[in-house]
């Protein structure tokens, strides 16, 4: 299921971007965010590890990614209807 969330993510992610930014800005835009997206799959794993070492369960590190995709989704809410361009 996380594969598959990426992967809906991934692509709803790259027409989002198709959409709100210029064809000139795309690569530069979906460059960034694909290396943001590199630098959270190597630190989060740790932090999750290291709030695992804390507490002796993985319920703090799923609380903290659920309150973060939670607030991803309510940005999301937040984007114009049609693109500024």
């Amino acid at each position: 299921m996380i594969a598959m969330g990426y992967g809906f993510i991934s692509g709803v992610t790259a027409a989002a971007i198709a959409r709100y930014w210029h064809k000139n800005a795309f690569g530069r835009v979906a460059g960034r965010l694909y290396i943001a997206w590199c630098v959270a799959a190597v630190t989060l794993p740790i932090l999750a590890g290291w709030l695992y070492d804390r507490t002796g369960n993985y319920g703090t590190a799923v609380l903290i990614a659920g309150a973060l995709n939670g607030l991803a989704c309510a940005i999301s809410l937040r984007l114009p209807k049609t693109p500024a361009r």
